[in-house]
């Protein structure tokens, strides 16, 4: 929070302080354009909130062709996978065990599960038996 404040402290003086052209260049059709300093570096203790944490890793699989493409995945604890129906066939991602089950996708419609525990996951299509899939979720 502090740093929060004191890079906000510093882009307030430096726009203020380089707003004197600013006036200038609009007035002749221009464009004045201020950019925020960098960052002070050195030994700050590394934060991350909400809006800078890195993204969590995911791995998209579509469902076309009455397949899962790709069926078998491998991944690590954490990672989101994401379903995609692009068959004109409505679809589900069901998991044999009932630890996850999509519901029914239409086209377009996606679909996301967050594998957090260590397993092997066999799943399928509840309306076309024949479209199956496995995530094995290393630990």
């Amino acid at each position: 929070m502090r740093l929060l404040l004191f890079a906000l402290f510093i882009s307030s003086a430096l726009l203020f302080g380089c707003a004197g052209n600013a006036g200038n260049a609009s007035a002749q059709g221009g464009v004045s354009v201020q950019t925020a300093p960098a960052p002070p570096s050195g030994n700050l203790p590394a934060k991350t909130s909400p809006a800078s944490a890195p993204a969590a890793n995911t791995v998209a699989v579509q469902i076309s062709g009455f397949a899962f493409n790709p069926a078998n995945l491998s991944v690590a604890k954490g990672t989101t996978i994401t379903w995609t129906n692009q068959d004109s066939a409505p679809h589900t991602v069901t998991s044999t065990s009932g630890a996850f089950d999509s519901g029914t996708l239409q086209n377009g419609a996606s679909w996301g599960h967050t594998f957090d525990a260590p397993g092997t996951y066999d799943y399928h299509c509840s309306i076309h038996s024949s479209m199956k899939g496995q995530i094995i979720v290393t630990g």
